[in-house]
């Protein structure tokens, strides 16, 4: 299965949202430039789970949140691909409200001050600060 019949599979199957900096890319290519070997973050709806087929059967296993490098207060599990080890799919509370405080977010501030990846970054993230900021605004989207 390629990378894109995984991402088709976990939204057609899952309803999965792809946030990150994939989301960013995909709306502002002019501002966000991916590589092909950048994350494949996706979020699903905790109880979204599909009768047809699990996460395990696409190949997930559980890896425990503590292993998030930013743990907002909506994700309640992680799950990693054994193959493709760039493909997260983290469980959340509310699906809908993550989608809407993802969606708010300035592209240029998302760029400058949230995407681990940036290129031009010249200091490394502050997670705690990070994580306070996802907890906001998916409080005031809720």
């Amino acid at each position: 299965m390629t990378h894109e019949e995984l991402r088709d599979t976990l939204i057609t199957k899952f309803n999965a949202f792809l946030g990150g900096s994939r989301y960013f890319a995909a709306k502002y290519p002019d501002v966000i430039q991916i590589k092909e070997s950048t994350d494949w973050d996706f979020s699903i709806q905790f109880g979204m789970f599909n009768q047809d087929i699990s996460l395990e059967e696409l190949g997930f296993y559980t890896k425990g949140l503590s292993n998030l490098v930013y743990r907002d207060k909506s994700a309640i599990e992680l799950y990693h691909h054994n193959d493709y080890t760039n493909v997260t799919v983290i469980v959340r509370s509310d699906l809908a409200a993550y989608k809407r405080a993802f969606a708010s977010i300035p592209v240029e501030f998302y760029r400058d001050h949230l995407w681990k990846s940036y290129p031009l970054r010249t200091s490394p993230l502050d997670y705690p600060k990070v994580t306070a900021y996802f907890d906001a605004i998916f409080d005031l989207c809720r």
